[in-house]
């Protein structure tokens, strides 16, 4: 009886292929299972019966990205030159690539769900590995300045910018275009934290660059403290992201650039620039009493 049941039930599958939730060809007949969702966690698993056998295969898909294109990509990874990467995975179970999508089928459920978790952590893996953390470092909106700025970072034989690279990340990418229509350099990677540092030491040479050969008047203002005070005090002058040095130079109406040391410098100093020799030698003795201000709330606070 129920096997009459199951031959009518898939007569009625090929006779109305408009029906959703299920999947017809000519040799194969699919519905979707409740019973199998309880077994698997994902809910796309079938039950697919072949003719009157009913031998069970359990089929569930894996998804790539939600961007086609990067589906592709990702799929493309997977399956590696001529299969390697699925080879090199051994997986137990049979994998079709369908438009971007990674299917895992087999007769066993067990099986099909500790295969979809592999194929899912190799998955994942993929996408850390190809989906790149991108942040721009302005240079100057003039492009003859940023063309400059451009060729000092790069360096002699772009010896400068592989320093960098040696220094903090070789899986960092600096893209310096020398071109008048991205006044920026990209700086991209897959590590968050590697990203960071390299975009902040990029920081640091465009605004040495622009003091020194952009600007051309500048003024020292002595600290005359140890490296740690010294990373404090520029910490609390220029705040994150740069918001307190920006609000004091709208409050004090002084169009100057400020650099402090970077980590690896021996300097006890801050160097005040600008293009207006007077502009530059105000702004330098308001940035000396706004210094002893923060130098001496922290002597406070010890």
């Amino acid at each position: 009886m129920a096997a009459f049941m199951r031959a009518c039930l898939c007569r009625c599958i090929i006779s109305r292929p408009q029906v959703t939730n299920l999947s017809v060809s000519r040799h194969v007949k699919c519905i979707e299972s409740v019973f199998l969702q309880r077994i698997l966690s994902r809910p796309c698993s079938y039950i697919t019966n072949y003719g009157d056998d009913a031998e069970q295969v359990y089929r569930t898909k894996v998804a790539a990205h939600e961007d086609s294109e990067l589906q592709k990509r990702v799929a493309g990874v997977f399956i590696g030159k001529g299969g390697s990467n699925i080879k090199k995975l051994n997986l137990e179970c049979k994998i079709d690539v369908i438009d971007g999508d990674i299917w895992v089928s087999g007769r066993d459920a067990e099986g099909v769900q500790k295969t979809v978790e592999r194929v899912t952590t190799e998955v994942q893996r993929i996408k850390d590995s190809i989906l790149l953390i991108q942040e721009k470092v302005s240079t100057h909106e003039n492009d003859d300045t940023h063309l400059k700025i451009c060729k000092q970072i790069i360096g002699k034989q772009g010896g400068n910018i592989k320093k960098i690279l040696s220094e903090l990340g070789q899986d960092v990418e600096v893209q310096v275009r020398k071109n008048k229509l991205n006044n920026h350099i990209l700086v991209s990677g897959t590590d968050v934290e590697m990203v960071d540092r390299v975009v902040e030491k990029v920081q640091q040479e465009v605004q040495r660059i622009k003091n020194e050969v952009v600007l051309p008047f500048s003024e020292k203002v002595m600290i005359n403290e140890d490296k740690e005070m010294l990373s404090r005090i520029c910490g609390m002058l220029i705040g994150k992201g740069g918001e307190k040095i920006e609000r004091f130079k709208s409050e004090t109406e002084l169009d100057f650039e400020l650099l402090c040391p970077s980590k690896d410098e021996e300097a006890d100093f801050l160097l005040v620039s600008g293009t207006d020799a007077e502009v530059v030698k105000e702004a330098a003795g308001k940035v000396q009493q706004e210094v002893k201000r923060i130098k001496d709330f922290l002597n406070r606070n010890v």
